[in-house]
């Protein structure tokens, strides 16, 4: 439904990556995910068997996400790392309220390969404040190249469910990005 526009956005900022998703039928991610309503009436996908966004209010909780997590008065020289996308709930809710750059990565191709089929992302990935990385040294250096000395700040947020799915790719983006904070701090 989405993919062909969803992937030409993507390979305007990471053609490698548009080219890794496109190398990826959705028969084969399939198998791994299922869909299911939210008591709001909104979509939720599930990887796994683990349902990756809330099943009550998933736009509610990954705004509530951003208020605990994104300080209030982040602004266009800070960077909001979005770590998974889940359904998007997360990623939409950051384009649309905060004005700092953002860096998205997404650690399960399979996830990412199967909202881009049904989910319409253009908008987002088009924004010119995203930065689409294909791995954590390409976070890493997007990251760094977005960050303007020690006024920058730099946050990290993620769906709760990707403590979960990738607990270890999770503390290790967690630990590079606050080793990045700390280094450009000094």
């Amino acid at each position: 439904m989405f993919f062909q526009q969803n992937i030409d956005a993507i390979a305007l900022k990471n053609k490698p990556l548009a080219d890794k998703l496109s190398e990826i039928y959705l028969v084969e991610v399939e198998e791994n995910i299922e869909i299911y309503t939210s008591e709001t009436g909104d979509y939720v996908f599930s990887y796994d068997g683990l349902v990756l966004d809330d099943m009550l209010n998933p736009k509610d909780y990954e705004k509530l996400n951003c208020e605990e997590n994104i300080p209030s008065d982040f602004n266009n020289s800070d960077v909001i790392v979005v770590f998974g996308l889940g359904t998007g709930y997360l990623l939409d809710f950051i384009c649309k309220n905060y004005t700092s750059n953002i860096v998205f990565i997404e650690p399960k191709l399979e996830i990412l390969r199967y909202a881009i089929e049904f989910v319409d992302f253009t908008e987002e990935f088009s924004d010119p404040r995203v930065h689409i990385a294909a791995n954590f040294e390409e976070a890493l250096k997007q990251t760094n190249a977005l960050m303007k000395g020690e006024n920058s700040r730099l946050t990290v947020v993620y769906p709760a469910a990707y403590e979960q799915l990738v607990p270890e790719d999770l503390d290790t983006i967690l630990s590079k990005m606050t080793d990045l904070a700390i280094d450009l701090s000094e």
